[in-house]
Protein backbone atom coordinates (compact mmCIF):
# COMPACT_ATOMS: atom_id res chain seq x y z
CA UNK A 1 0.00 0.00 0.00
CA UNK A 2 1.43 3.65 -0.26
CA UNK A 3 1.74 5.92 2.50
CA UNK A 4 -1.57 7.92 2.46
CA UNK A 5 -4.91 6.85 3.44
CA UNK A 6 -7.09 8.93 1.25
CA UNK A 7 -10.77 9.99 1.91
CA UNK A 8 -12.87 11.61 -0.54
CA UNK A 9 -16.53 12.86 -1.21
CA UNK A 10 -18.68 11.61 -4.21
CA UNK A 11 -20.36 14.66 -6.38
CA UNK A 12 -23.13 13.19 -8.05
CA UNK A 13 -23.45 16.51 -10.21
CA UNK A 14 -20.45 15.36 -11.83
CA UNK A 15 -20.03 11.80 -10.96
CA UNK A 16 -15.98 12.55 -9.35
CA UNK A 17 -14.33 12.24 -6.60
CA UNK A 18 -12.64 15.03 -4.60
CA UNK A 19 -9.99 14.65 -2.28
CA UNK A 20 -11.52 15.02 1.19
CA UNK A 21 -8.79 13.70 3.30
CA UNK A 22 -5.20 12.36 3.20
CA UNK A 23 -3.81 10.94 6.51
CA UNK A 24 0.30 9.66 6.14
CA UNK A 25 1.10 6.46 7.83
CA UNK A 26 -2.35 5.61 9.39
CA UNK A 27 -0.54 2.88 11.08
CA UNK A 28 3.08 4.67 11.42
CA UNK A 29 5.62 2.17 9.18
CA UNK A 30 3.89 -0.40 9.30
CA UNK A 31 1.32 -2.28 6.22
CA UNK A 32 -2.53 -0.95 6.88
CA UNK A 33 -4.06 -4.69 6.37
CA UNK A 34 -8.08 -4.13 5.88
CA UNK A 35 -10.33 -1.67 6.16
CA UNK A 36 -14.03 -1.95 6.49
CA UNK A 37 -16.94 0.52 7.00
CA UNK A 38 -19.67 0.58 9.68
CA UNK A 39 -22.62 -0.35 8.58
CA UNK A 40 -24.83 2.31 9.47
CA UNK A 41 -22.51 5.24 10.60
CA UNK A 42 -20.16 7.33 8.49
CA UNK A 43 -16.88 5.35 10.38
CA UNK A 44 -14.21 3.40 9.16
CA UNK A 45 -12.17 1.08 10.84
CA UNK A 46 -8.69 -0.28 9.94
CA UNK A 47 -6.25 -2.83 11.26
CA UNK A 48 -2.05 -3.13 10.43
CA UNK A 49 1.06 -4.72 11.22
CA UNK A 50 1.93 -1.98 13.73
CA UNK A 51 -0.81 -4.11 16.63
CA UNK A 52 -3.95 -1.63 16.21
CA UNK A 53 -7.47 -1.55 15.20
CA UNK A 54 -8.32 2.11 14.54
CA UNK A 55 -11.77 3.76 14.12
CA UNK A 56 -11.69 6.53 12.01
CA UNK A 57 -14.97 9.09 12.03
CA UNK A 58 -16.50 11.50 9.72
CA UNK A 59 -16.51 15.27 11.17
CA UNK A 60 -19.10 17.32 9.91
CA UNK A 61 -17.98 20.93 8.37
CA UNK A 62 -19.26 23.92 11.01
CA UNK A 63 -19.52 26.91 9.74
CA UNK A 64 -19.81 28.94 12.79
CA UNK A 65 -16.42 27.64 14.36
CA UNK A 66 -15.20 27.67 10.23
CA UNK A 67 -14.35 23.75 10.74
CA UNK A 68 -14.09 22.25 7.22
CA UNK A 69 -15.53 18.58 7.37
CA UNK A 70 -12.88 15.55 7.76
CA UNK A 71 -11.74 12.33 8.75
CA UNK A 72 -9.92 12.20 12.06
CA UNK A 73 -8.81 9.04 14.23
CA UNK A 74 -11.72 8.33 17.06
CA UNK A 75 -9.91 5.88 19.00
CA UNK A 76 -7.19 3.15 18.98
CA UNK A 77 -7.68 -0.68 20.10
CA UNK A 78 -4.76 -3.35 20.37
CA UNK A 79 -4.61 -6.68 22.06
CA UNK A 80 -0.97 -7.93 23.60
CA UNK A 81 0.74 -5.88 20.50
CA UNK A 82 -0.24 -9.01 17.96
CA UNK A 83 -0.43 -7.61 14.66
CA UNK A 84 -4.25 -6.93 13.61
CA UNK A 85 -5.73 -8.39 10.34
CA UNK A 86 -9.37 -9.29 9.44
CA UNK A 87 -12.49 -6.98 10.46
CA UNK A 88 -15.90 -7.76 10.86
CA UNK A 89 -19.24 -5.17 12.28
CA UNK A 90 -21.92 -7.06 13.50
CA UNK A 91 -25.16 -6.99 16.14
CA UNK A 92 -26.35 -9.20 18.35
CA UNK A 93 -30.13 -10.40 18.41
CA UNK A 94 -30.01 -9.13 21.87
CA UNK A 95 -28.77 -5.82 21.68
CA UNK A 96 -29.11 -2.68 19.18
CA UNK A 97 -25.48 -1.68 19.43
CA UNK A 98 -23.08 -2.32 16.88
CA UNK A 99 -19.66 -4.62 17.87
CA UNK A 100 -16.74 -4.16 16.35
CA UNK A 101 -14.54 -7.51 16.09
CA UNK A 102 -10.89 -8.01 15.07
CA UNK A 103 -8.56 -10.80 14.66
CA UNK A 104 -4.94 -10.19 16.26
CA UNK A 105 -2.83 -13.16 14.71
CA UNK A 106 -4.52 -16.46 16.80
CA UNK A 107 -7.06 -14.28 18.50
CA UNK A 108 -10.26 -12.70 17.87
CA UNK A 109 -11.46 -9.24 20.23
CA UNK A 110 -14.78 -8.19 20.08
CA UNK A 111 -15.76 -4.43 21.41
CA UNK A 112 -18.98 -3.25 22.19
CA UNK A 113 -20.11 0.50 21.00
CA UNK A 114 -21.97 1.48 24.38
CA UNK A 115 -22.50 5.55 23.01
CA UNK A 116 -24.10 6.11 19.72
CA UNK A 117 -22.74 9.70 19.57
CA UNK A 118 -19.99 10.21 16.67
CA UNK A 119 -18.16 12.44 18.83
CA UNK A 120 -17.41 10.77 21.95
CA UNK A 121 -14.00 9.04 21.88
CA UNK A 122 -13.63 5.98 23.59
CA UNK A 123 -16.54 4.65 22.81
CA UNK A 124 -15.71 1.15 22.25
CA UNK A 125 -15.55 -0.93 25.48
CA UNK A 126 -13.74 -4.57 25.33
CA UNK A 127 -16.07 -7.14 25.75
CA UNK A 128 -14.27 -10.96 25.26
CA UNK A 129 -12.40 -12.91 23.07
CA UNK A 130 -12.09 -15.88 20.94
CA UNK A 131 -8.68 -17.99 21.38
CA UNK A 132 -7.42 -20.69 19.32
CA UNK A 133 -4.48 -22.42 21.80
CA UNK A 134 -2.30 -22.38 18.37
CA UNK A 135 -0.13 -19.27 18.08
CA UNK A 136 1.58 -20.57 14.50
CA UNK A 137 -2.15 -20.81 13.25
CA UNK A 138 -3.55 -17.27 12.39
CA UNK A 139 -6.93 -16.04 11.70
CA UNK A 140 -7.69 -14.69 8.01
CA UNK A 141 -11.24 -13.96 8.10
CA UNK A 142 -13.63 -13.57 10.01
CA UNK A 143 -17.62 -14.19 9.43
CA UNK A 144 -20.87 -13.05 11.55
CA UNK A 145 -24.48 -13.97 11.25
CA UNK A 146 -27.38 -15.18 12.73
CA UNK A 147 -25.45 -14.70 16.52
CA UNK A 148 -22.84 -17.23 15.37
CA UNK A 149 -19.32 -15.67 14.07
CA UNK A 150 -16.89 -18.13 12.02
CA UNK A 151 -13.46 -17.48 12.69
CA UNK A 152 -11.34 -18.44 9.80
CA UNK A 153 -7.64 -19.62 10.53
CA UNK A 154 -5.03 -20.89 8.10
CA UNK A 155 -5.67 -24.25 8.68
CA UNK A 156 -9.28 -24.34 10.12
CA UNK A 157 -12.04 -22.74 10.68
CA UNK A 158 -13.92 -22.28 14.56
CA UNK A 159 -17.60 -21.78 15.21
CA UNK A 160 -18.31 -19.46 17.89
CA UNK A 161 -21.42 -18.78 20.10
CA UNK A 162 -21.40 -14.82 20.15
CA UNK A 163 -24.20 -14.41 23.03
CA UNK A 164 -22.39 -16.81 25.50
CA UNK A 165 -18.48 -16.65 23.69
CA UNK A 166 -19.07 -20.77 23.91
CA UNK A 167 -17.00 -22.59 21.35
CA UNK A 168 -19.35 -25.03 19.10
CA UNK A 169 -17.19 -27.06 16.72
CA UNK A 170 -14.53 -27.13 14.32
CA UNK A 171 -14.27 -27.47 10.83
CA UNK A 172 -10.74 -28.73 8.69
CA UNK A 173 -11.40 -25.94 5.80
CA UNK A 174 -8.62 -24.19 4.46
CA UNK A 175 -10.63 -21.13 3.61
CA UNK A 176 -9.24 -18.18 1.14
CA UNK A 177 -12.18 -16.82 0.03
CA UNK A 178 -15.86 -16.44 0.86
CA UNK A 179 -19.01 -14.61 0.07
CA UNK A 180 -22.23 -13.67 1.80
CA UNK A 181 -25.28 -14.05 0.39
CA UNK A 182 -27.98 -11.07 1.58
CA UNK A 183 -30.74 -13.09 0.89
CA UNK A 184 -30.40 -15.68 2.97
CA UNK A 185 -28.15 -17.20 5.92
CA UNK A 186 -25.88 -19.44 3.51
CA UNK A 187 -21.97 -18.24 3.07
CA UNK A 188 -19.90 -20.06 0.49
CA UNK A 189 -16.55 -20.10 1.44
CA UNK A 190 -13.43 -21.49 -1.21
CA UNK A 191 -11.04 -24.22 0.53
CA UNK A 192 -8.27 -25.46 -1.51
CA UNK A 193 -10.28 -28.39 -3.05
CA UNK A 194 -13.92 -27.75 -2.18
CA UNK A 195 -16.64 -24.81 -1.88
CA UNK A 196 -18.57 -25.37 1.14
CA UNK A 197 -21.60 -23.39 1.57
CA UNK A 198 -22.28 -22.98 5.14
CA UNK A 199 -25.98 -22.18 6.36
CA UNK A 200 -25.78 -19.70 9.54
CA UNK A 201 -29.41 -20.92 10.60
CA UNK A 202 -29.79 -24.81 10.61
CA UNK A 203 -25.59 -25.41 10.78
CA UNK A 204 -26.16 -27.22 7.98
CA UNK A 205 -23.34 -27.51 5.10
CA UNK A 206 -23.29 -28.45 1.51
CA UNK A 207 -20.20 -29.13 0.10
CA UNK A 208 -19.07 -29.63 -3.40
CA UNK A 209 -15.35 -30.92 -4.81
CA UNK A 210 -14.10 -28.26 -7.01
CA UNK A 211 -12.13 -28.86 -10.17
CA UNK A 212 -10.53 -25.09 -10.67
CA UNK A 213 -6.91 -25.79 -9.43
CA UNK A 214 -6.68 -21.97 -9.08
CA UNK A 215 -6.62 -19.52 -6.15
CA UNK A 216 -10.13 -17.36 -5.62
CA UNK A 217 -9.35 -14.10 -4.84
CA UNK A 218 -12.78 -12.57 -4.85
CA UNK A 219 -16.54 -13.78 -5.01
CA UNK A 220 -19.75 -12.11 -4.19
CA UNK A 221 -23.77 -12.73 -4.98
CA UNK A 222 -25.88 -11.39 -7.00
CA UNK A 223 -29.84 -11.57 -7.74
CA UNK A 224 -30.09 -14.97 -9.13
CA UNK A 225 -32.84 -14.33 -12.63
CA UNK A 226 -34.68 -17.50 -11.61
CA UNK A 227 -35.07 -19.66 -8.72
CA UNK A 228 -32.84 -22.94 -7.99
CA UNK A 229 -33.83 -25.77 -6.81
CA UNK A 230 -30.11 -26.11 -5.18
CA UNK A 231 -31.10 -24.54 -1.66
CA UNK A 232 -27.62 -22.17 -1.43
CA UNK A 233 -27.87 -20.87 -4.80
CA UNK A 234 -31.89 -20.50 -4.12
CA UNK A 235 -32.07 -16.73 -4.37
CA UNK A 236 -28.96 -15.71 -5.56
CA UNK A 237 -26.05 -16.87 -7.77
CA UNK A 238 -22.44 -16.70 -7.15
CA UNK A 239 -19.74 -15.23 -8.79
CA UNK A 240 -15.70 -15.52 -8.42
CA UNK A 241 -12.75 -14.37 -9.38
CA UNK A 242 -9.65 -16.18 -10.16
CA UNK A 243 -6.19 -14.27 -11.41
CA UNK A 244 -4.89 -16.20 -14.60
CA UNK A 245 -1.23 -16.20 -12.52
CA UNK A 246 -1.33 -17.41 -8.95
CA UNK A 247 2.15 -17.74 -7.42
CA UNK A 248 4.19 -17.09 -10.54
CA UNK A 249 2.14 -20.35 -12.21
CA UNK A 250 0.47 -19.26 -15.56
CA UNK A 251 -2.93 -21.42 -15.73
CA UNK A 252 -4.87 -21.90 -18.94
CA UNK A 253 -8.61 -20.79 -19.38
CA UNK A 254 -10.96 -23.43 -18.76
CA UNK A 255 -13.28 -24.09 -21.32
CA UNK A 256 -16.94 -23.38 -21.14
CA UNK A 257 -18.67 -26.11 -18.34
CA UNK A 258 -22.37 -25.62 -19.25
CA UNK A 259 -22.94 -29.09 -20.31
CA UNK A 260 -20.90 -30.15 -16.96
CA UNK A 261 -23.72 -28.98 -14.71
CA UNK A 262 -22.15 -26.58 -11.84
CA UNK A 263 -19.44 -23.96 -12.80
CA UNK A 264 -19.68 -21.22 -16.12
CA UNK A 265 -17.17 -19.38 -16.68
CA UNK A 266 -15.68 -16.59 -18.92
CA UNK A 267 -12.12 -14.99 -19.62
CA UNK A 268 -12.11 -10.92 -18.97
CA UNK A 269 -8.98 -9.42 -19.28
CA UNK A 270 -6.44 -11.80 -19.12
CA UNK A 271 -8.08 -13.55 -15.71
CA UNK A 272 -11.64 -15.60 -15.62
CA UNK A 273 -14.81 -15.03 -13.98
CA UNK A 274 -16.73 -17.86 -12.44
CA UNK A 275 -20.66 -17.96 -12.20
CA UNK A 276 -21.59 -20.82 -9.90
CA UNK A 277 -25.00 -21.92 -11.39
CA UNK A 278 -27.24 -24.98 -10.52
CA UNK A 279 -28.63 -27.17 -13.24
CA UNK A 280 -30.57 -30.36 -12.85
CA UNK A 281 -29.56 -33.44 -11.61
CA UNK A 282 -28.16 -35.92 -14.46
CA UNK A 283 -29.80 -39.56 -14.47
CA UNK A 284 -28.03 -42.77 -14.73
CA UNK A 285 -27.45 -43.85 -18.37
CA UNK A 286 -28.90 -47.24 -18.70
CA UNK A 287 -26.83 -48.21 -21.93
CA UNK A 288 -23.03 -48.42 -21.42
CA UNK A 289 -19.93 -49.96 -23.25
CA UNK A 290 -18.52 -50.89 -19.63
CA UNK A 291 -19.18 -54.54 -18.46
CA UNK A 292 -20.15 -54.47 -15.41
CA UNK A 293 -18.10 -56.39 -12.16
CA UNK A 294 -19.50 -59.41 -10.71
CA UNK A 295 -19.54 -59.00 -6.48
CA UNK A 296 -18.45 -62.66 -5.54
CA UNK A 297 -20.38 -62.43 -2.23
CA UNK A 298 -23.55 -62.79 -3.92
CA UNK A 299 -22.87 -66.20 -4.31
CA UNK A 300 -26.58 -68.19 -3.82
CA UNK A 301 -28.44 -68.76 -7.34
CA UNK A 302 -31.81 -67.15 -6.43
CA UNK A 303 -29.49 -63.91 -4.99
CA UNK A 304 -27.13 -64.09 -7.90
CA UNK A 305 -30.41 -63.74 -10.46
CA UNK A 306 -32.29 -61.42 -8.86
CA UNK A 307 -29.17 -59.02 -8.45
CA UNK A 308 -28.71 -59.52 -12.38
CA UNK A 309 -31.86 -58.37 -12.88
CA UNK A 310 -31.74 -55.10 -10.69
CA UNK A 311 -31.83 -52.31 -13.03
CA UNK A 312 -29.38 -49.02 -12.81
CA UNK A 313 -31.26 -46.11 -10.80
CA UNK A 314 -30.39 -43.00 -9.01
CA UNK A 315 -27.99 -42.84 -5.88
CA UNK A 316 -31.28 -41.62 -4.32
CA UNK A 317 -33.12 -44.70 -5.30
CA UNK A 318 -30.33 -46.99 -4.97
CA UNK A 319 -29.86 -46.06 -1.10
CA UNK A 320 -33.63 -45.51 -0.77
CA UNK A 321 -34.16 -49.13 1.22
CA UNK A 322 -31.04 -48.00 3.38
CA UNK A 323 -31.87 -45.21 5.03
CA UNK A 324 -33.44 -47.03 8.44
CA UNK A 325 -29.71 -49.48 8.19
CA UNK A 326 -27.05 -46.32 8.40
CA UNK A 327 -27.69 -43.01 10.53
CA UNK A 328 -27.29 -39.69 8.69
CA UNK A 329 -27.52 -41.46 5.35
CA UNK A 330 -30.05 -38.69 3.82
CA UNK A 331 -27.37 -36.13 4.31
CA UNK A 332 -24.41 -37.61 3.59
CA UNK A 333 -26.04 -38.57 -0.15
CA UNK A 334 -27.03 -35.38 -1.18
CA UNK A 335 -23.28 -33.77 0.22
CA UNK A 336 -21.91 -36.99 -2.11
CA UNK A 337 -24.24 -35.92 -5.02
CA UNK A 338 -23.50 -32.41 -4.95
CA UNK A 339 -20.14 -32.94 -4.89
CA UNK A 340 -20.39 -35.43 -8.46
CA UNK A 341 -22.20 -32.72 -10.78
CA UNK A 342 -18.81 -32.69 -13.23
CA UNK A 343 -17.14 -36.08 -12.58
CA UNK A 344 -14.14 -37.13 -14.66
CA UNK A 345 -13.45 -40.34 -16.27
CA UNK A 346 -16.90 -40.36 -18.12
CA UNK A 347 -19.28 -40.99 -14.89
CA UNK A 348 -22.39 -40.08 -14.32
CA UNK A 349 -23.27 -37.69 -11.31
CA UNK A 350 -24.90 -40.22 -9.87
CA UNK A 351 -21.74 -42.98 -10.33
CA UNK A 352 -19.42 -40.71 -8.82
CA UNK A 353 -21.84 -40.27 -6.13
CA UNK A 354 -21.55 -43.94 -5.21
CA UNK A 355 -17.91 -43.90 -5.16
CA UNK A 356 -17.95 -41.13 -3.21
CA UNK A 357 -20.20 -42.02 -0.16
CA UNK A 358 -18.26 -45.01 0.49
CA UNK A 359 -14.99 -42.91 0.58
CA UNK A 360 -17.22 -40.66 3.67
CA UNK A 361 -16.45 -40.97 7.12
CA UNK A 362 -18.87 -40.45 9.70
CA UNK A 363 -18.55 -38.64 13.38
CA UNK A 364 -17.29 -42.90 14.54
CA UNK A 365 -16.13 -45.55 12.20
CA UNK A 366 -19.23 -47.92 13.29
CA UNK A 367 -21.13 -45.00 11.96
CA UNK A 368 -19.66 -44.65 8.66
CA UNK A 369 -21.14 -46.14 5.26
CA UNK A 370 -18.48 -48.68 4.26
CA UNK A 371 -18.48 -50.24 7.81
CA UNK A 372 -22.73 -51.05 7.49
CA UNK A 373 -22.18 -52.16 3.76
CA UNK A 374 -19.22 -54.32 4.57
CA UNK A 375 -20.63 -55.67 7.50
CA UNK A 376 -23.57 -56.85 5.21
CA UNK A 377 -21.21 -58.48 2.16
CA UNK A 378 -19.12 -60.25 5.32
CA UNK A 379 -22.28 -61.83 6.78
CA UNK A 380 -22.76 -64.17 3.56
CA UNK A 381 -26.22 -63.48 4.76
CA UNK A 382 -28.97 -62.76 1.63
CA UNK A 383 -31.41 -61.14 3.89
CA UNK A 384 -28.69 -58.62 4.92
CA UNK A 385 -27.37 -58.50 1.65
CA UNK A 386 -30.48 -57.44 -0.66
CA UNK A 387 -31.51 -53.82 0.61
CA UNK A 388 -27.90 -53.36 -0.53
CA UNK A 389 -28.51 -54.64 -4.20
CA UNK A 390 -29.47 -51.47 -6.19
CA UNK A 391 -26.38 -49.70 -4.85
CA UNK A 392 -24.03 -52.63 -5.40
CA UNK A 393 -25.48 -52.69 -8.95
CA UNK A 394 -24.52 -48.66 -9.06
CA UNK A 395 -21.02 -48.78 -7.34
CA UNK A 396 -19.92 -51.90 -9.36
CA UNK A 397 -21.18 -50.05 -12.45
CA UNK A 398 -19.25 -47.31 -11.82
CA UNK A 399 -16.16 -48.96 -10.62
CA UNK A 400 -16.12 -51.02 -13.85
CA UNK A 401 -15.56 -47.62 -15.87
CA UNK A 402 -12.48 -46.96 -14.30
CA UNK A 403 -8.93 -48.04 -15.44
CA UNK A 404 -7.60 -51.39 -13.77
CA UNK A 405 -4.85 -50.39 -11.68
CA UNK A 406 -1.48 -53.09 -11.23
CA UNK A 407 -0.35 -51.40 -8.28
CA UNK A 408 1.20 -52.02 -4.70
CA UNK A 409 -1.18 -50.51 -2.18
CA UNK A 410 -1.33 -50.00 1.60
CA UNK A 411 -3.61 -50.47 4.09
CA UNK A 412 -3.70 -49.71 7.90
CA UNK A 413 -5.94 -51.43 10.58
CA UNK A 414 -5.58 -50.57 14.32
CA UNK A 415 -5.10 -54.48 15.35
CA UNK A 416 -3.02 -57.63 15.72
CA UNK A 417 -4.48 -60.21 13.15
CA UNK A 418 -1.10 -61.90 12.06
CA UNK A 419 -2.75 -64.82 13.31
CA UNK A 420 -4.82 -65.39 10.49
CA UNK A 421 -2.61 -64.47 7.81
CA UNK A 422 0.24 -67.32 8.00
CA UNK A 423 2.64 -67.82 4.75
CA UNK A 424 1.78 -69.49 1.77
CA UNK A 425 -2.45 -68.88 2.88
CA UNK A 426 -4.66 -68.32 0.10
CA UNK A 427 -8.04 -66.59 1.49
CA UNK A 428 -10.71 -64.52 -0.87
CA UNK A 429 -12.10 -61.04 0.72
CA UNK A 430 -15.24 -60.80 0.54
CA UNK A 431 -15.33 -57.06 1.19
CA UNK A 432 -14.71 -53.83 -0.33
CA UNK A 433 -11.16 -53.08 0.32
CA UNK A 434 -9.05 -49.68 0.06
CA UNK A 435 -5.86 -48.62 0.37
CA UNK A 436 -3.23 -45.70 -0.89
CA UNK A 437 -0.55 -45.81 -2.88
CA UNK A 438 1.37 -43.03 -0.29
CA UNK A 439 4.25 -45.08 0.54
CA UNK A 440 5.07 -42.70 3.62
CA UNK A 441 1.75 -44.66 5.31
CA UNK A 442 4.48 -46.96 6.41
CA UNK A 443 7.05 -44.21 8.23
CA UNK A 444 3.66 -43.09 9.59
CA UNK A 445 2.58 -46.51 11.10
CA UNK A 446 6.06 -47.06 12.19
CA UNK A 447 7.05 -44.11 14.23
CA UNK A 448 2.96 -44.32 15.85
CA UNK A 449 2.72 -44.85 18.89
CA UNK A 450 4.36 -48.08 20.80
CA UNK A 451 1.57 -48.85 23.00
CA UNK A 452 -1.28 -49.49 20.54
CA UNK A 453 -1.14 -53.11 18.41
CA UNK A 454 -1.96 -52.34 14.69
CA UNK A 455 -1.40 -54.19 11.41
CA UNK A 456 0.22 -52.42 7.73
CA UNK A 457 -0.69 -54.60 4.62
CA UNK A 458 1.65 -54.29 1.42
CA UNK A 459 -1.02 -55.14 -0.91
CA UNK A 460 0.07 -55.87 -4.50
CA UNK A 461 -3.08 -55.69 -6.67
CA UNK A 462 -3.71 -56.51 -10.45
CA UNK A 463 -7.63 -55.07 -10.33
CA UNK A 464 -7.20 -52.10 -8.27
CA UNK A 465 -10.07 -48.99 -9.46
CA UNK A 466 -8.30 -45.41 -9.02
CA UNK A 467 -11.14 -43.86 -6.92
CA UNK A 468 -8.90 -40.65 -6.21
CA UNK A 469 -10.97 -38.24 -8.29
CA UNK A 470 -14.21 -39.62 -6.77
CA UNK A 471 -13.24 -39.52 -3.04
CA UNK A 472 -14.57 -36.84 -0.54
CA UNK A 473 -11.05 -36.12 0.84
CA UNK A 474 -8.07 -36.02 -1.79
CA UNK A 475 -5.08 -36.27 0.46
CA UNK A 476 -3.22 -39.44 -0.98
CA UNK A 477 -4.02 -41.59 -4.38
CA UNK A 478 -7.04 -44.28 -3.00
CA UNK A 479 -7.00 -47.61 -4.75
CA UNK A 480 -10.37 -49.37 -4.44
CA UNK A 481 -11.10 -53.43 -4.35
CA UNK A 482 -14.28 -55.23 -5.30
CA UNK A 483 -15.32 -57.59 -3.01
CA UNK A 484 -14.49 -61.79 -3.89
CA UNK A 485 -10.30 -60.71 -5.26
CA UNK A 486 -8.61 -64.03 -3.99
CA UNK A 487 -5.13 -63.00 -2.36
CA UNK A 488 -2.09 -64.89 -0.98
CA UNK A 489 0.51 -64.19 1.80
CA UNK A 490 3.75 -63.60 1.30
CA UNK A 491 5.48 -62.77 4.41
CA UNK A 492 4.16 -61.69 7.59
CA UNK A 493 6.92 -59.75 9.87
CA UNK A 494 7.29 -58.58 13.59
CA UNK A 495 9.19 -55.66 13.66
CA UNK A 496 8.41 -55.07 17.17
CA UNK A 497 6.64 -51.97 18.68
CA UNK A 498 3.20 -53.68 17.94
CA UNK A 499 3.21 -53.23 14.37
CA UNK A 500 3.18 -56.37 12.14
CA UNK A 501 3.60 -56.27 8.48
CA UNK A 502 2.04 -58.63 5.96
CA UNK A 503 2.92 -58.67 2.55
CA UNK A 504 -0.04 -60.12 0.03
CA UNK A 505 -0.65 -60.27 -3.56
CA UNK A 506 -3.70 -61.06 -5.58
CA UNK A 507 -3.78 -64.02 -7.58
CA UNK A 508 -6.12 -65.31 -10.21
CA UNK A 509 -9.07 -66.56 -8.84
CA UNK A 510 -9.31 -70.60 -9.04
Amino acid sequence: MKENLDFGNFYQTNNQFELNTSITYPHGQETLNQMLFHPNKLELATTGNDGFVKVWTFVQENPITKRVSHWRCLSGHTHRSYSSSALCYYKLSTSENINLCCSFEHLVAVWIDTINDLNEEFRYEYSRCFAHSDRKNPVEHVIYNCDKILVCHKTLVNLWNCLNGQFIKSFSWHVHAFAKDPRSSFIALFDKSFFHFYSFSDGKCHSRKGSLFRRVTAAAYIPNDKPSSFVPLQHSRLIFYIPQETNGISGSTASSSENKGFVRNRSIGGNIIYVATHHPVTTVSQSSTASTHDIQSISSSSSSKEYEQIPLVSIETATAPLMKIVPNLEQMVTTAKLNCYAPDDGLSSDESASIMLYTMEWSTKEQSFCYFLNRALNSNDEKQLRPWFHYLKLVSHALAKLKTQHRTIYRVITEDVSRQYQEGNKFVWPEFISGTTYVKAFGDEKNSSQDSKRTLFTIECETGKDISRHTFSDEHDDILLIPGRQFEVVSCLDPGDGLRLIQIKEITLT
